[in-house]
This record gives structure tokens, sequence and C-alpha cells, in this order.
């Protein structure tokens, strides 16, 4: 993808033009009562599963035999994994027509998810090669910690888990610059997983001072709703009451509202900085 050569406008009027996109299309929130309400068919049908199965509901997993247990744990994580990556395209493809002010309705969003369902799994497992290196020196950190804390070395233990922190928070960061676009890529393009990621990569070198400002406004709406969430539900950690539950459920909803926000932020600066063609 070429660079565009104009100027960008103002990051924020995009980001307060997200906002008021967000307001025009409640549909934003599709993907999030979708997540809820299928985590809790989840849950319902598993446990009845376990109660067909094992007489009880998961907690019959412990009586069960190993070959029994372990298939059905093999079958809750490939549902659950399948599910959320549909879940995953649902959100990419509502997002991606809100943020470029398009038509956009309950019809259309599970269209597009049905169209971009494989190829979010594919950027899936792609991302998860690309960050193998990561994941593999993290393990054995984390396995090297454990070992130290069961020898009774806590100091090394201690030692062990700062360098883990101290690695893990700006390769984390790193990886989240680099797959800013991804989402949008897999939405506003017919890209390849691989393709994705190698444009998210010269998206990064070439253009830097954008993604990285686009992506430090999104750290800071993340940081802002884990506050304000954090913030509201100190009285239901205090205490009891309607007033606790009161405010655990709207720091919740705030939360949410500004990680959807956020989210088409990402998206709407993405389609005014490189103009893709949407359908």
């Amino acid at each position: 993808m070429d660079i565009p050569k104009r100027r960008f406008s103002g990051y924020s009027e995009v980001l307060g033009d997200a906002g008021r996109l967000v307001w025009r299309h409640p549909i934003a929130f599709l993907p999030v009562l979708y997540m809820l309400v299928g985590v809790a068919v989840l849950i319902l049908v598993f446990a009845g599963l376990g109660v067909v199965s094992y007489g009880k509901g998961l907690e019959g997993l412990a009586d069960a035999t190993l070959g029994g247990g372990v298939a059905f744990l093999v079958l809750i994580a490939i549902v659950s994994f399948l599910f959320f990556m549909h879940a995953a395209a649902l959100a990419i493809g509502v997002f991606s027509r809100v943020a470029a002010g398009k038509e956009a309705s309950l019809l259309l969003a599970f269209r597009d998810a049905a169209g971009l369902y494989r190829r979010v799994i594919g950027l899936f497992f792609a991302s998860l090669v690309v960050m193998l290196p990561l994941l593999v020196i993290l393990g054995l950190l984390v396995l090297a910690a454990v070992m130290a804390i069961k020898g009774g070395a806590l100091a090394l233990a201690a030692g062990l888990v700062g360098v883990l922190i101290i690695a893990l928070i700006p390769l984390s960061l790193f990886y989240q610059a680099w797959f800013l676009f991804a989402r949008p890529l897999l939405a506003y393009t017919g890209k390849d997983a691989w393709s994705i990621i190698g444009t998210c990569w010269r998206l990064l070198w070439n253009d830097a001072r954008f993604v990285l400002v686009v992506f430090l406004i999104q750290l800071g709406l993340g940081v802002a709703a884990s506050v304000v969430s954090f913030v509201l539900s100190l009285p239901s950690v205090m205490g009891e009451g309607a007033w606790a539950s009161a405010g655990s459920f709207i720091g919740s909803a705030l939360s949410i509202i500004i990680s959807i926000w956020s989210m088409v932020f990402v998206f709407r600066s993405f389609y005014l900085r490189y103009k893709p063609k949407v359908a």
C-alpha cells in the first residue's frame, strides 16, 4: 500500500469524529453484546453437556476418566476458539463500516463476518508465528521462575519475574504498534494474512510518526478506560449495596464505550490516511 503524500487531518478531529460515528451508529455495540450473549450460551451448553455426560456440571470433569476429560476439554477449546474468531470477524466488519460512515445493519454485520471469518483465523495463526520468539522467551522465563520457587530460591525467582516484566512491556508495546492496522487492513483490503503483516511493518517503518501517534492515543484511551472502571468499581470492593453495584455497572459500561470509541478511532484513522476502497 502506497503511503499518501497528503497531510493527515488533526488527530483530535478524528478522535471527535470517531465518537460521533459511534453515537450515530448504535450497532457499534453489537460485537460486545454478541460476545456477552455468546459466552453465556457457551457456558450453559458446556454445563449442560457436563450434566448429561457426568451427572454434574463442569465440575464433573474432576470425576471423569482421563481420556473423557481431555476430550471434553479439547471440545470446549475448539468450540470456544471458533466462536471468539467469529466474534472478532463480526467486530472487524462492524467497526470498518462505522468508521467509513457506510450503511451498517445486523444483516450486513453477519454477512461481513462470514466473509472475514477464514481470514481472521489465518491472521491469528500468522501472528502467533511472528510472535513465536517472544512466546518462547517468556515461556522459558516463566518455567525458570516456577522451578526457582519450587526449589526455594525466592530471590532468584523474584529476579526472573522482574526480567520477565522488563522484557514483556516493551516487546508487548512493539507488537501492538506493529499490528495496529492489521484489522483495518483485513477489512478494507483483500490481502492475505502474511501480506497484512508485511504491510503493517512497512506502514510502521515508512509512516512511523502517524502509526505511533495513533497507537499512543489508543493506548491512552485504553488506560483511561481501565482507570475509570477501577475507580467506579471501588465501592463494590469496599462495601455492598445498591450504590456499589451501580458504580461497578457504570464503570464497566463506560469502559466498554471508551474501548469501542478507541477501536473506531483506529479504523477511522486508517480510513482517512490511506483511503482504501470500501464496498
